[in-house]
């Protein structure tokens, strides 16, 4: 698998992928399975960071692990930075995970 990303380890992207899709399919399933915005589903800075939580990452490696899995085309998102180092991330805006994603995770 080529799949680790810049700092982080094959295993905390894994984590990463999985916790955000468990998250979006708590979401659609709350929303009826419609999602709202032209099928983007928000997903706030501190949700993030306690996704990342869950397996040991800090709010900024949390983050940037995020925008990774966007810029590398795992996760179909906009992500809405902040340029601060602490906090790198605003909000991303996330359709769901790419076919990528889901052959790393299969």
């Amino acid at each position: 698998m080529a799949m680790a990303l810049t700092e982080f380890s094959e295993h905390q992207t894994q984590q990463m992928l999985q916790a955000v899709r468990g998250w979006l399919g708590r979401q659609q399933e709350a929303q009826g399975g419609q999602s709202s915005g032209g099928g983007y589903v928000k997903l706030d800075a501190d949700t993030v960071e306690s996704l990342g939580s869950d397996f040991g990452l800090d709010k900024p490696s949390s983050h940037r692990l995020l925008i990774d899995l966007v810029e590398e085309g795992y996760l179909d998102a906009e992500c809405h930075t902040s340029g601060s180092e602490v906090t790198p991330l605003r909000h991303a805006e996330v359709r769901g995970l790419t076919d990528k994603a889901a052959g790393e995770l299969s």
